[in-house]
């Protein structure tokens, strides 16, 4: 017999999703100039771990433009529970100013605690870089850039890139165009947020984007059959949770650049959802089949965390009257321990 509380029963809250551990971590927002941003700037913090990316953390910089916030206050994107991180996962910070004014910044979560993320400098572009293999890349435009962008663009910015393929849904065929020395071959046509593109390459490389941040959402107008689609916006949605909001979606296609396969996600002939899911990625192209044309608005629409089955309900206190088997055991001058069989469940005094 340890502590009895003083005769009252022992309790405790939980929370209604879980609780994560804190961890804070914190920065700072300038202008070009040096100074403090604009009353307002609002910083969101996103955390990505395994493919699987987080709710985002939003807050507000003060008036020398530091900022912070707690990820143990982190939510998944797809249940609302508790969103579990890491040593090494991917923290992305974006920032607005005003109407012009951006800021973006992607590094790790360290051990340290609480951590600092450093000093963002605003602008009116930010820039992405994405990872690139040989072989076939199935890429979009992960930022809105800020003049019109062509197939010819995308070669010559992207180092060893062979080709560009630009999927055409009437035909439900590739159109490919290279360049030839100093002649492009092909068509040079205009790159879309939105659209797929699938890009060769002779070796492994990185491309570095600039542009503006898409935070709304692109509708994708979808035909009958395969449809080369990119999704920068929102963050946080699978495939399994996109493909029963596509009228007559029967299946998303993701391409494994690392293994040069498809990967799918489908509909059997009963409806069921197969296929190993995964989260779509700003700068990812993907393909979507569809039986009949519509206009579909990605969105999260977060499930419900699952259900617990109650257990039987306790017993009603009642007072106990016999008891039975009484040992006693750990005799001291101040304490002994006594273990006994009761007739009922109940509270009474010894």
């Amino acid at each position: 017999l340890s502590q009895n509380n003083s005769g009252q029963h022992h309790s405790f809250h939980t929370a209604k999703v879980g609780g994560g551990n804190s961890s804070p971590v914190y920065g700072q927002v300038l202008k070009v100039d040096g100074q403090a941003p604009l009353a307002d700037t609002l910083v969101l913090v996103t955390v990505t771990e395994e493919g699987q990316s987080s709710l985002p953390l939003a807050t507000l910089a003060n008036q020398t433009g530091h900022w912070f916030v707690d990820l143990g206050n982190l939510k998944r994107s797809d249940t609302f529970e508790v969103f579990v991180y890491a040593v090494g996962s991917t923290v992305t910070v974006n920032v607005q100013s005003g109407a012009v004014d951006i800021g973006h910044q992607v590094t790790q979560l360290e051990q340290t605690q609480p951590q600092n993320l450093g000093t963002i400098i605003l602008g009116s572009q930010i820039q992405q870089q994405v990872g690139l293999v040989e072989g076939y890349n199935f890429l979009t435009l992960p930022l809105q850039p800020t003049d019109s962008k062509t197939a010819q663009w995308l070669l010559t910015e992207i180092f060893s890139a062979k080709q560009i393929d630009f999927w055409q849904v009437g035909q439900q065929l590739w159109q490919t165009t290279f360049q030839d020395g100093e002649i492009l071959v092909g068509q040079n046509f205009t790159l879309q947020a939105g659209s797929g593109y699938m890009v060769n390459l002779d070796v492994d490389t990185s491309w570095t984007m600039s542009g503006v941040p898409i935070y709304q959402v692109i509708p994708l107008s979808l035909s009958t059959g395969y449809n080369a689609v990119g999704l920068p916006h929102p963050n946080g949605l699978t495939a399994k949770m996109a493909l029963p909001q596509i009228s007559g979606g029967q299946m998303i296609t993701r391409w494994n650049q690392e293994t040069q396969m498809w990967s799918p996600v489908f509909k059997d002939v009963t409806g069921t959802l197969l296929g190993q899911d995964f989260e779509f990625e700003n700068h990812q192209g993907y393909f979507v089949l569809t039986s009949q044309s519509s206009t579909w608005v990605p969105t999260i629409v977060p499930t419900a965390p699952a259900k617990v089955n109650p257990g039987p309900a306790p017993m009603a206190l009642t007072e106990v009257m016999v008891i039975q088997d009484l040992t006693l055991g750990n005799l001291s001058s101040a304490s002994v321990t006594l273990a006994f069989r009761s007739d009922g469940v109940g509270r009474s005094t010894i």
